[in-house]
C-alpha cells in the first residue's frame, strides 16, 4: 500500500471539491446564447416605444439565438415574425428560408422573397433562392425569368429567353395598371392634365426634329422596326402611338411632345436586339399623356412648369423662378376651365412630390418597366439602364458587387430589378401565352 504524503492528500481533497467537468462545446454555446438573450431581453424591456428599427434589429438577433443557440424554433419564429411586422427585411429573409424548407416546396416563400427584393434589390441571396424554389416547383418559365436577372452578373444563368412576341397575348383590360411604380399615379394624372390643358402652349413640331408626316412608320411594313413597334404598341395598350423615322443614319430614339405625342428614331436604329426593344418600348410608353412631359422635358424644366402651374392655379409665387412667373399667366390663359378645376382637385387630394427630380424619376421608372415588358430580357435592360444613370458611372453591373452597388445607389435601377421578379411582370411577359 502506498502511503501518501500530506501534500498529496491535500491535492486529492481539492480535486474532489474543485470545478465541475468542463461543459461540451454544445452546452457552452447554449449557455452563451442564454446569457446574450438575457441581455437582449433586458434592452427590449427598457425600450420606450413599441416600434422602431432598433427594436426590429434586436428581435432578429433574439430569433437567431433561439434558433441556432438553444434550438427553440417556435420561439425563434415568433421573434422574427414580430421583427417582420416592424419592417425588418432581415426577418423576412429568415422566415422565407424556413418556408423554403417546408414539405410543400417553399411556394409560400416566393412572396416573401419578392418582399425582400422590393425593399433591398441588391439581395442576391434572395434572387438565387427564388430561382431555386421555382425550379423545385417545376415552374420553368418563372425560373427562367429570375435567371434573366441573375445573368446580369452571373454568366452561368445565361440563355434564358422570354417567349417571342408572337406567343404573347394582349394584356387584359386593367392589367397594365399593375406595372406602375408606387406614387406614380398622382404624378401621371397631374402631368396628363397639364398636357391636356396646355398642349397648344407646350407642344413641339415634327419639323423641329427633322421629321415629316411622310416619314411615319407603318405597322404593316415588313421590317424589324415595324414588327417591334407593332408588338410594343399592342403590349402596352397604345394602338394610336406613332413612330417617325428621320432619314439620317443615326441610331437615336426620342420621345417628342408633338400633338399627338410621338417617337422619332434615326434610320440607323436597329430594332432586332433586346436593348433596342427596351428603349423602343420605353419610348412608346412615353407617348401617353401622363408621361410625355416627363420624358421629353429635363427635370429642371419640369420644375419650372410645376411652379408655373401652381401659380396659374392661384397659388402664391413664393420662391418661383422668373421663368415660372413668366409662364404662369400664359398657362392660365391656355387651360380650359374644366382642366383647371380637375387640376385643382387633383393637387388638393393627392400627395405629390415636392421636387421635380422625384417627378422625373417616377416617370422614368414607369417607362423602364414598360420597356422591360416589351423586351423580356432583364439583363440587357439592366445593363442599358446602368449606362444611362449618371450616379452609376464606373459601376460594373456585370459583377455581383457592382450589381449590389448599383441597386444601393440608384432607386431607378433597383426598381427595375424588383419589377423584373414581380408577379405582375411574370404573368404578363412570361406566362401570357
Amino acid at each position: 500500500m502506498t502511503i501518501k504524503t500530506p501534500h498529496q492528500l491535500l491535492v486529492d481533497v481539492l480535486g474532489e471539491l474543485g470545478d465541475e467537468p468542463s461543459p461540451s462545446p454544445a452546452e457552452a454555446e447554449k449557455r452563451a446564447a442564454r446569457e446574450r438573450l438575457g441581455v437582449l431581453q433586458d434592452r427590449l424591456r427598457e425600450m420606450p416605444g413599441p416600434s422602431s428599427e432598433e427594436r426590429a434589429g434586436l428581435l432578429v438577433e433574439v430569433g437567431d439565438l433561439r434558433e441556432r443557440g438553444i434550438h427553440d424554433h417556435a420561439a425563434a419564429m415568433a421573434a422574427w415574425e414580430e421583427a417582420m411586422r416592424l419592417g425588418s427585411v432581415d426577418a423576412v429573409e429568415r422566415i422565407a428560408a424556413v418556408r423554403e424548407s417546408d414539405e410543400e416546396g417553399g411556394f409560400d416563400a416566393i412572396p416573401l422573397r419578392r418582399r425582400v427584393v422590393a425593399a433591398d434589390p441588391g439581395r442576391i441571396g434572395s434572387l438565387r433562392a427564388m430561382h431555386r424554389t421555382f425550379l423545385a416547383l417545376g415552374a420553368e418559365s418563372e425560373a427562367a425569368a429570375i435567371a434573366s436577372v441573375l445573368s446580369t452578373f452571373d454568366s452561368s444563368f445565361g440563355g434564358a429567353v422570354a417567349p417571342p412576341p408572337e406567343a404573347i397575348r394582349e394584356p387584359p383590360d386593367g392589367a397594365l395598371a399593375a406595372i406602375r411604380p408606387g406614387g406614380f399615379d398622382g404624378v401621371a394624372r397631374v402631368l396628363g392634365l397639364i398636357w391636356e390643358g396646355a398642349y397648344t402652349l407646350l407642344r413641339k413640331e415634327l419639323s423641329d426634329f427633322g421629321a415629316a408626316p411622310a416619314t411615319r412608320l407603318s405597322p404593316l411594313e415588313d421590317s424589324p422596326l415595324a414588327r417591334a413597334f407593332l408588338f410594343a404598341s399592342r403590349m402596352l395598350g397604345l394602338p394610336k402611338a406613332s413612330v417617325f423615322v428621320r432619314p439620317d443614319r443615326g441610331a437615336f430614339i426620342e420621345v417628342v411632345a408633338t400633338h399627338p405625342p410621338c417617337v422619332i428614331v434615326g434610320a440607323g436604329f436597329q430594332a432586332e436586339t433586346a436593348r433596342a426593344r427596351f428603349v423602343l418600348g420605353r419610348a412608346i410608353e412615353g407617348t401617353s399623356g401622363g408621361l410625355v412631359l416627363g420624358l421629353s422635358t429635363a427635370p429642371e424644366e419640369i420644375d419650372v412648369l410645376i411652379q408655373a402651374v401652381r401659380i396659374a392655379l392661384g397659388g402664391t409665387p413664393g420662391l418661383a423662378t422668373p421663368r415660372a412667373m413668366d409662364l404662369a399667366p400664359r398657362l392660365a390663359k391656355a387651360m380650359p376651365p374644366r382642366v383647371e378645376r380637375a387640376l385643382k382637385d387633383e393637387t388638393l387630394r393627392t400627395p405629390l412630390p415636392d421636387d421635380a427630380r422625384t417627378w422625373s424619376t417616377l416617370v422614368r421608372k414607369a417607362a423602364n418597366r414598360a420597356g422591360l415588358l416589351v423586351s423580356g430580357d432583364a439583363a440587357a435592360c439592366l445593363r442599358t439602364l446602368a449606362l444611362e444613370i449618371p450616379e452609376l458611372d464606373g459601376v460594373d453591373v456585370g459583377t455581383a458587387l457592382g450589381f449590389q452597388e448599383a441597386a444601393a445607389r440608384s432607386a431607378e435601377f433597383g426598381d427595375l430589378v424588383a419589377f423584373a421578379v414581380s408577379e405582375e411582370y411574370l404573368a404578363l411577359r412570361w406566362r401570357s401565352r
